[in-house]
């Protein structure tokens, strides 16, 4: 036969709800105590039957992360993978499970039937998932959430963790400027997010007063790179060029080379995101690491705040860290052209 919260507080001497109280967490009950509790629950084997405890409770342990899984790389992404580890590590470092639900992105069906049918207590959300139709409902039911990202709209209203994109560009254009290129060209993929808003505007923080602002738009299009990179800045010769992101700046070396353009030397790389390529490129591209770990770490620690009632910061940039290696280097040539 099983054994119940009554067997557990016979053999501690307390009352059967002082028991519950510490299997639920309601209620605070002393350390010597609770550690009696639950060594006898470990002597009897015993284990809360959580789908009851959470119909009598109304409280899940669970916390729902929404991501896009229709977008199918991105469960082969690393920055998704390591997000993920740091946010269930500090789920389970405070007794929690995590859920991970689909958005489509068509409609905010999913994501209002976690919280309607009581699956989770808490939820960590993507910014591409926030619109003013489901911050109004979160809102209205005191529900806890936590944006990663930062929202591109009603960002004062609601709390959110990014990572610091400005900061970063800030540091990408000034190591190529700091070593010796006296130009430099921001090559991106897309200016309608923020954090890519975010990038081009650390860049334009960084070149203002020093020199000319360049900004090209691949759009995807990376075959033809080397002809538009002549044709909108001129040559390409002491020029630094600041990629956001690894497949960017791959293309942006490729053409360089064909075009018999040194790198370093002759020009320079800087590429956003150390993961997944940019210590093995040749030469090592300086990169600007994006912490995944700590945006998920900090997410999570900011739903916790929010699901117990704490105060917490509202909003929150994880700096970037800058990696300094040979691509940028302008008077050290490795692996040749």
């Amino acid at each position: 036969m099983s054994a119940t919260i009554k067997d557990i507080a016979k053999i501690v001497g307390v009352s059967p709800s002082t028991v519950s109280r510490v299997i639920n967490g309601s209620a605070p009950i002393s350390g010597e105590v609770t550690a009696k509790i639950r060594e006898a629950m470990r002597e009897l084997d015993y284990h809360p039957n959580a789908r009851a405890r959470s119909f009598a409770t109304g409280i899940t342990n669970t916390a729902g992360l929404v991501m896009n899984a229709s977008n199918e790389t991105i469960f082969s992404n690393s920055f998704f993978n390591r997000s993920v580890f740091a946010i269930e590590k500090v789920l389970q470092d405070h007794a929690y499970n995590l859920l991970i639900a689909n958005d489509n992105g068509r409609s905010d069906s999913q994501i209002m039937d976690l919280v309607q049918g009581k699956k989770v207590d808490g939820l960590i959300i993507p910014s591409s998932s926030l619109d003013d139709r489901l911050v109004c409902f979160l809102q209205d039911a005191e529900f806890p959430f936590v944006v990663m990202g930062e929202p591109a709209r009603r960002a004062r209203e609601v709390p959110w963790v990014d990572v610091d994109n400005e900061q970063g560009a800030v540091e990408g254009t000034e190591e190529l400027l700091r070593s010796g290129y006296p130009e430099v060209v921001l090559i991106a993929d897309d200016d309608t997010t923020v954090f890519a808003g975010n990038r081009i505007k650390g860049y334009r923080k960084a070149v203002q007063q020093r020199c000319k602002e360049q900004v090209v738009m691949t759009h995807h299009r990376y075959e033809d790179l080397g002809r538009r990179l002549v044709k909108e800045t001129g040559s390409l010769q002491n020029k630094g060029f600041l990629c956001s992101s690894n497949e960017i700046a791959f293309y942006t070396r490729k053409a360089l080379k064909e075009l018999g353009i040194a790198v370093p030397g002759d020009a320079g790389i800087v590429t956003f995101d150390n993961y997944p390529l940019a210590a093995y490129m040749d030469p090592p591209f300086t990169a600007i690491d994006v912490d995944t770990y700590q945006l998920g770490k900090k997410a999570a620690e900011m739903l916790m705040e929010c699901m117990h009632g704490k105060k917490t910061v509202r909003h929150q940039l994880i700096r970037t860290k800058l990696l300094v290696r040979a691509s940028s280097m302008k008077n050290r040539r490795e692996g040749g052209q």
